[in-house]
């Protein structure tokens, strides 16, 4: 079975609590949804994780118990040592406590000392040994939530990514009117491409008048890479990061084997997908489409290049793929010529170099 990276948040939760059942089995169930989950057990470990994250900007968001042993081993409100010292060294870090005690009080002082918010654990003690693993995995989903709730969404990269393109990114529901004008124009900078690169992200350009989201995957021999992408993704990590991680067997029962076989566009409802489409859709976003289509970029007679692309955030029918089609013709030629004039470059280069050599 294709295992293909499921989308995840792009944010490093960082981990403090002493060594326990909870402690692991909620490890278990973060790192489900996060790239990465740091774990730490004192104070030391964890000024010594969040210096380097700081140092790496990376962003992070610590979750810390609050019976712990403090730093001299004689206090047992270890989480509050923790809020204290942050609140000291790194101010702009956001916490959350974990607590068992129902003690309003303590809240407050944990709100005063710098918390983001304070979350009831689960009572283990009162629960079943059945009940335990269910319990800490629906508290590790209410956890989540709550801290997807604070988190703003990154779509400074997606804007980023258009103004690379070339393109402002365009309001919901608005497109440019005259799209053929446009896919001339693009067709006339397709003419003379400087890089394939160019190329790459003329195709993209376009795509973005026609779908929410996009991505152009590069067909190898063996695998099928992600070259770039927009759009949506639903969670806490842009879709360009997304794109990098993807690599995918060419070989199996996804629709793409499909289109590298039979070189045509294929749109594909979500219900007639197979496992590992619907996994491919999963690992570019919590949006699900209704519908998805792959577009190939032919040249040499194989394809070379297959864009993807759905409406899975208005659930929008996708419409007319005539104009994509014809560029993507297009791009596969001026792709051919780009890596043929390179090739001379490349060939003129060596003789020029065995005459000198003469």
């Amino acid at each position: 079975m294709l295992r293909i990276n499921p989308a995840k948040s792009a944010i490093t939760i960082v981990l403090v609590s002493e060594e326990s059942i909870f402690k692991n089995i909620l490890w278990q169930n973060l790192i489900e949804h996060f790239s990465f989950v740091e774990r730490v057990s004192n104070l030391k470990d964890y000024i010594t994780v969040t210096r380097t994250l700081l140092e790496k900007k990376r962003p992070f968001i610590v979750i810390t118990d609050l019976l712990m042993a403090t730093l001299d081993g004689k206090g047992y409100t270890g989480g509050l040592e923790i809020l204290d010292r942050s609140r000291e060294e790194f101010p702009e870090v956001k916490i959350f406590l974990l607590s068992d005690i129902e003690d309003p009080r303590m809240d407050d002082i944990a709100i005063a000392k710098g918390a983001v918010k304070v979350i009831r654990k689960p009572d283990l003690a009162r629960l079943k040994l059945g009940e335990i693993e269910t319990a800490i995995s629906e508290f590790a989903e209410n956890l989540t939530r709550k801290i997807d709730e604070i988190l703003p969404p990154q779509e400074e990269e997606v804007v980023r990514f258009f103004k690379e393109l070339g393109a402002e990114p365009t309001p919901e529901g608005v497109k440019v009117r005259d799209q053929l004008s446009f896919l001339k124009g693009l067709l006339g900078e397709l003419a003379n491409p400087r890089e394939s690169s160019e190329i790459s992200l003329l195709v993209l350009r376009l795509a973005s008048e026609y779908f929410e989201r996009a991505i152009l995957l590069l067909v190898k021999r063996d695998e099928i890479i992600g070259l770039g992408g927009f759009g949506l993704t639903g969670d806490q990590e842009p879709m360009s990061k997304k794109v990098l991680r993807l690599r995918m067997p060419a070989n199996v029962d996804a629709v793409w084997k499909r289109v590298i076989e039979e070189k045509c566009t294929i749109l594909k409802k979500i219900e007639d997908a197979t496992e590992i489409d619907r996994a491919f859709c999963q690992a570019i976003g919590n949006f699900i489409p209704e519908e998805f289509v792959y577009i190939p970029m032919l040249s040499r007679g194989r394809v070379i290049a297959i864009l993807y692309a759905d409406n899975a955030v208005s659930q929008e029918p996708i419409k007319d793929l005539s104009a994509m089609e014809i560029f993507m013709i297009q791009a596969g030629l001026a792709m051919e010529r780009a890596l043929l004039e390179r090739q001379l470059l490349s060939l003129k280069k060596g003789i020029e170099s065995g005459d000198k050599n003469k």
